[in-house]
């Protein structure tokens, strides 16, 4: 009989979208967003449900599991989802901010400023807010969703070399595949 696999704690990422109520964390953003609203579902629920087809793709080889419920401990990040980035004091061309430290921030919380109109834009805010999270820069790669545009083309992390565009962290290219998935790490099977 072999014994147990020991499976460290998958890293959370919690997307609270605004419910009119004060967010639940960070600092960057002062005031308290309107209630998230999307014209690209009947329903609030399915515009999320859009919105999760393309984070599920995107981050479906790494250890990252998405709730919408807080985390009481444990790896994670936050992820504010709004429709606008009036009550963040921000320009409407500003899609997402998120803090930046080059070895990543445990914990923090970025904003997804402009995700009413589009899911896989929506997705492509989300990831790269996310991805500033854990260290990654902006990219000049137009299908790298780490690209400072909100890339049409992009179809998740690029797994390639990819001129950054500040080199803020003393590279001069990024692989945003690789740094994921040494951040978050693969995702485990449950089969043997």
């Amino acid at each position: 009989m072999m014994p147990p696999r020991l499976m460290k704690e998958a890293r959370k990422l919690y997307l609270w979208y605004a419910d009119g109520s004060a967010p639940p964390a960070g600092s960057i953003c002062r005031g308290t967003p309107p209630p998230y609203s999307c014209t690209f579902g009947a329903s609030l629920e399915e515009c999320k449900a859009k919105v999760q087809v393309w984070l599920d793709r995107w981050y479906a080889g790494f250890d990252v599991e998405f709730t919408t419920a807080k985390p009481t401990g444990g790896p994670h990040h936050v992820v504010v989802v709004t429709s606008s980035g009036d009550w963040c004091d921000q320009d409407p061309s500003v899609a997402g901010i998120a803090p930046f430290r080059c070895g990543g921030l445990e914990g923090a919380t970025a904003y997804a400023l402009t995700c009413g109109d589009d899911a896989k834009a929506c997705a492509v805010i989300i990831a790269q807010e996310q991805g500033h999270l854990m260290g990654l820069e902006h990219t000049e790669n137009p299908n790298d969703v780490m690209n400072a545009e909100v890339c049409s083309d992009c179809d998740g992390f690029a797994n390639r070399p990819s001129a950054v565009m500040a080199g803020r962290c003393g590279r001069n290219t990024q692989n945003s595949h690789g740094m994921v998935m040494q951040r978050l790490g693969g995702r485990i099977s449950d089969s043997p």
